[in-house]
């Protein structure tokens, strides 16, 4: 958790000149708050990195790393990157959050296909389905094959899914 914290000896809601010499515009404070036993992730540099060591990013313990690594991968797709992507998107014994970041890559990189979608929404995952359902009204699928891949979506025991089928 990080707060901004700004102190200013002059308290006013413009009453005093904004260039009065007393008031502060170059200090201020920002506070880190974290367990005491909480590791700082490893910084990773990507410039050093192929891009088969950034997959191995994909979620990861560390969300900020791993949204990284998804960024990296869908701004730079190519061919070897998107199918090693669509491999981890469709295999149900990656972790969920792997195959997330996995989709939000190649939907960044305009890589996510039909097929993708519809594997990830027969998933038993409700966290999953959702993604699929949303990611396919994003990318503004053909309607027809919307509707053939997701004609169940108005039934599923899950809210969010539902809801992402009405968006």
């Amino acid at each position: 958790l990080y707060i901004a914290d700004w102190y200013n000896k002059i308290i006013s809601h413009n009453e005093v000149a904004r260039d009065h010499p007393e008031r502060d515009k170059t200090r201020g404070r920002i506070w880190r708050i974290r367990a005491k036993n909480s590791p700082t992730p490893a910084k990773v540099d990507f410039t050093k990195l192929s891009s088969s060591e950034v997959l191995k990013l994909l979620g990861g313990n560390s969300s900020r790393t791993a949204r990284m690594a998804w960024q990296w991968l869908g701004e730079r797709m190519d061919a070897t990157t998107s199918s090693e992507l669509v491999k981890i998107a469709e295999n149900k014994k990656e972790t969920e959050a792997r195959r997330i970041d996995a989709l939000w890559a190649l939907e960044l990189g305009k890589a996510l296909g039909p097929k993708t979608l519809e594997l990830m929404f027969a998933d038993q995952s409700d966290k999953i389905r959702y993604q699929a359902i949303r990611a396919a009204g994003e990318m503004q699928l053909d309607s027809d094959l919307f509707v053939k891949i997701f004609h169940t979506a108005a039934d599923d025991s899950n809210y969010r899914v539902r809801a992402a089928l009405a968006n």
